[in-house]
Order: structure tokens, then C-alpha cells, then sequence
């Protein structure tokens, strides 16, 4: 009697196949394993780094900003004192230009006013009068007008020029009635009325004289040169 025995027969697998497989747990990491590792463990030190550089710049930000902050504040302040200076010094300029230009205009003042009595003295009596009325334009103001129009209407007289000398004479009487030299108007006036032969005039205003000035030197001269007038 024949036995038959049946051993199990196994196919060789393929090499390709078993290089392929995972390795194992515990087995050593491949080439190119080791390398995508080792890519992604920079790209981690490199994210890590970037975000340590941007903290510090944050914060070098934050430093300058303030410090940016304080300068500005700084740089308003010295503006603001700039402007208070400049405005001191400009004040402190205009109050000395005003003092100075008024010393000079009080200067060219007395001197015009000076030069038309000097005219008189020298008996330019035309010379005197145009002085005098550009006194009396240009510093209509002046302490020295009523003067003006006094020493205006004598060189008048004396020019014969009677009407503009009354005018002259009237102004005062009109604007300036208080003034110390309205007894010499008034004498004035009786002087110019008898020399246009108008008595009743020259008579009316030397009674004015009279009653209003009686202790004046003015009327001590009218009354010797018109003491018909008292009858």
C-alpha cells in the first residue's frame, strides 16, 4: 500500500514588494525620511526665529513711538515759546518804532513851527503864512495851532491880505475860545476893522476888550491907540 504525503509549497514573494513595505516600529528612518525630518524641523526654528524678530521689533516700535511722542511734545513746547517770544520782541519793536516815530514827528514839528516864526522875525511874511498853513494841516492836533492861526492872521496884516487875516483872527475866536491870546484876537480885530475903515466893527470889539480884559496888556495898548472909542 502506497502513502501519499503532502508538504505545503510557499510562492517566493517578489523583492520590490517587501522594500516597499513601512519599516517597522524601532526600524532606522530611510534617507529621504530623515531629510523631510530634518526640512520640517527648520521650517519650525525659522517660524520660531521670525517670531522672536517680530517682538523685538514690536517692541523697538513701541520705544521709538514713545520716544517720538515726547519729541513731538518737546517740539510743540518750543514752538509755543518761539511764538510768545516773537510776539514779546515784535511789542517790545512797535512801542520803541511808536516812541521813535513820535519823537521824530514832534521834531519835524517844532521845527516847521520854529522855521514860519523865523520867517516873521525876518519879515517874510509870505514865506511865514505858507508854513504856517502847513503847520496847521499837517498837525491840526498840535498845541502850537491856535498859534498857528494867530502868527497867520499878523503876517496877513501885514500884507494887507485883511480878509484871510480876519478869518484867521474868527477861527480862533470860534475853536479856541479859552486860549491865553484871545485879547490880542480881539485887539487884533479893532486894529484890522480900522484899517478896512469899518469903525462900527473896531469900535464893538474893543468894547469887548474893554469889558471882558480890561487888566490886559492887549487892551493897555488899545486904549492908547483907540481911546476915541470910550466916548
Amino acid at each position: 500500500m502506497v502513502v501519499y504525503c503532502y508538504l505545503p509549497v510557499y510562492a517566493e514573494a517578489p523583492v520590490e514588494s517587501v522594500r516597499r513595505k513601512a519599516p517597522a516600529s524601532g526600524q532606522k528612518l530611510t534617507v529621504g525620511d530623515r531629510l523631510t525630518k530634518l526640512e520640517r524641523q527648520q521650517k519650525s526654528n525659522n517660524i520660531k526665529s521670525l517670531i522672536d524678530r517680530l517682538d523685538q521689533l514690536e517692541g523697538h516700535v513701541a520705544t521709538l513711538e514713545g520716544k517720538l511722542s515726547e519729541a513731538n511734545h518737546q517740539i510743540n513746547t518750543l514752538k509755543q515759546e518761539q511764538i510768545a517770544w516773537a510776539k514779546s520782541i515784535d511789542h517790545q519793536l512797535s512801542d520803541k518804532q511808536r516812541v521813535s516815530l513820535r519823537e521824530q514827528d514832534q521834531a519835524e514839528e517844532i521845527k516847521l513851527y520854529e522855521s514860519a516864526l523865523s520867517a516873521i522875525k525876518q519879515k517874510k511874511y509870505q514865506q511865514a503864512v505858507e508854513d504856517l498853513e502847513l503847520f496847521v494841516e499837517k498837525y491840526p492836533n498840535s498845541k502850537h495851532v491856535a498859534n498857528s492861526y494867530y502868527w497867520m492872521a499878523e503876517s496877513h496884516l501885514l500884507l494887507q491880505h485883511y480878509q484871510a487875516s480876519e478869518d484867521a483872527l474868527h477861527h480862533i475866536l470860534k475853536h479856541y475860545p479859552e486860549h491865553i491870546k484871545i485879547p490880542d484876537v480881539i485887539y487884533k480885530l479893532v486894529m484890522l476893522y480900522s484899517h478896512k475903515n469899518e469903525p462900527d466893527k473896531a469900535k464893538a470889539h474893543y468894547k469887548k476888550l474893554a469889558r471882558s480884559y480890561s487888566q490886559s496888556p492887549a487892551f493897555v495898548a488899545a486904549k492908547k491907540q483907540f481911546s476915541h472909542f470910550d466916548t
